[in-house]
């Protein structure tokens, strides 16, 4: 089974944005199964098939987490930007966006504009640190349907976003952690040859989180990504 993968993820190694290699878990019993009978395909083309779509969810998982850091320009931020606009997501898509805070309103956003809120978080909320990462051991498959228009699937995936703002005197500001669910496109490009395109990202419930696991599922973040580039450099 072959994957159109876009050059430009080279670009993640030269930036020093890699990517871990998450094995996608599902809400269903046997996902290999569900995967095979869903794309009439072989056992190990739909293990293929399951890595090929965690590394894509992760490439997207590093990139947001880029895009939010305090600790990136703004030159930086708008490379990684092009990048997702032009090769992950797809052109109508839109994000959608909580707060445990106030009424638990959920606010839209043209995938642009969300992007670029993200990376302006410091500034336009005056934190002089932010973090925004994800549980590399999290990662669900919740469904996978056929559309009606031609060689698409839709699928579903879970995964837990956790947020930090705050001041490097005073402490945290703002955590949380919210569960999002990212629908994706799968086109079927040749026969078991795909492209998966993001489609939305939708809020399925935000929660307090204690400071303890904020740390902890930073460590293990970060942890992945230097593993990645460990056994690529190699």
């Amino acid at each position: 089974m072959k994957f159109k993968v876009p050059i430009i993820l080279l670009l993640f190694f030269l930036y020093g944005f890699p990517f871990p290699c998450l094995q996608a878990q599902s809400l269903e019993r046997d996902p290999i199964s569900t995967v095979m009978k869903k794309l009439d395909c072989s056992e190990e083309q739909a293990k293929e098939f399951l890595i090929y779509v965690s590394k894509q969810i992760g490439i997207v998982q590093i990139a947001l987490s880029e895009i939010a850091s305090s600790r990136r320009t703004f030159e930086e931020k708008q490379k990684i930007i092009d990048f997702l606009l032009n090769y992950i997501v797809e052109e109508d898509a839109v994000i959608f966006v909580s707060s445990k805070l106030g009424s638990g309103r959920i606010d839209t956003f043209s995938v642009k504009q969300y992007l670029y809120h993200l990376s302006r978080l410091s500034q336009n909320y005056k934190y002089e640190s932010v973090n925004l990462f994800f549980d590399p051991n999290y990662l669900r498959l919740l469904g996978l349907e056929r559309l009606p228009e031609g060689d698409y699937h839709e699928m579903h995936i879970i995964v837990k976003q956790y947020f930090r703002g705050g001041f490097h005197k005073y402490g945290t500001a703002y955590r949380d952690l919210t569960l999002k669910n990212f629908m994706c496109t799968i086109r079927e490009i040749r026969k078991a040859e795909y492209e998966l395109k993001l489609k939305s990202i939708q809020v399925r419930e935000t929660l307090d989180v204690t400071e303890q696991k904020l740390a902890q599922a930073k460590k293990d973040f970060e942890q992945y990504k230097r593993d990645f580039m460990k056994y690529h450099s190699n």
